[in-house]
């Protein structure tokens, strides 16, 4: 009788044997199936069904998992429905009519930017000229290549200075590395430093239309 007791009492705890692992599991899987209120929840359910079809890859879990992404889809295209329809409601919401993300609209866009840049280069041409420090060093020759060539294109004044023979000239200008490449203003005479070191002549554009 004292055995049938004890035995008893051992089925009633149920902080301890199988009974502890068994109450785990039913609240592990009554969290899995609660459905998620937050987008952090359903983040969190996700991944979990992921690792669960992934880790034990049974039918009922991967399935488990494939009507989650379902449901997300779903979600997802109603969404976006009412995105576009609160878009066409609201144009000034619209953030795709001054900054296009299509094809065409990439393609009009840089071709827009392109007008604009050809303008300021020109503008350039009429008020600026290019000063380029230079040493003896191979990588000074390559970069005066480089200038020399955008000067011709852009019918820009180009001055090319040695620093080897005018070594004060650099710290005139406040220059502290050579090769390097300065904008002045042909009148004001204001000069600013828009380069140091070999660089591409497009990138050089751009900082000139910058300046």
């Amino acid at each position: 009788m004292m055995f049938l007791m004890i035995f008893a009492h051992f089925f009633d705890t149920k902080d301890q044997g199988w009974h502890f692992y068994h109450d785990q599991n039913q609240h592990l899987i009554q969290k899995r199936e609660q459905e998620p209120k937050t987008l952090k929840e359903l983040k969190e359910k996700v991944q979990a069904l992921l690792e669960e079809a992934v880790f034990h890859p049974t039918p009922q879990n991967v399935l488990r998992y494939q009507r989650l992404q379902k449901k997300i889809l779903d979600k997802s295209e109603l969404f976006a429905n009412i995105w576009a329809a609160m878009l066409i409601e609201d144009p000034d919401l619209d953030n795709t009519i001054d900054a296009p993300t299509s094809y065409y609209g990439n393609i009009a866009k840089k071709a827009e930017q392109q007008t604009h840049h050809e303008v300021i280069m020109k503008n350039l041409s009429q008020t600026h000229g290019l000063i380029l420090l230079i040493d003896s060093r191979a990588t000074s020759q390559k970069l005066r290549s480089v200038v020399e060539e955008l000067a011709i294109r852009r019918q820009i004044p180009l001055v090319v200075i040695n620093t080897d023979q005018n070594p004060d000239i650099a710290r005139q200008w406040e220059v502290k590395r050579i090769p390097a490449i300065l904008l002045q203003h042909r009148v004001k005479r204001s000069t600013k430093i828009i380069g140091y070191g070999l660089l591409a002549a497009d990138t050089l554009e751009e900082r000139m239309s910058a300046s």
